[in-house]
């Protein structure tokens, strides 16, 4: 499924000295859906989480700006190894 989403949120990375003695961290973008491309989705919301550090490398997320509209292509995680 897809949609296009207006990105209205992004949480702060951790510092290291607070990610420690994890390696890896996410953080947590919030986009409001303006139309579903494929698919079916309902909420007007969603709440996508990217990558921070992979271990302890901060990831570049820079590309991504605040009132800018993305593409995004959503799966479902439910019965996966990401459910949790």
């Amino acid at each position: 499924m897809s949609v296009t989403a207006r990105l209205v949120f992004k949480s702060k990375p951790m510092s290291l000295d607070q990610l420690l003695p994890c390696q890896e961290s996410l953080v947590g973008f919030v986009y409001d859906v303006k139309k579903v491309v494929a698919g079916h989705y309902t909420a007007q919301q969603i709440l996508i989480m990217h990558p921070a550090h992979i271990r302890l490398a901060r990831q570049s997320l820079r590309k991504y700006r605040v009132g800018r509209t993305y593409k995004l292509q959503l799966r479902q995680l439910e019965g996966t190894p990401w459910d949790t």
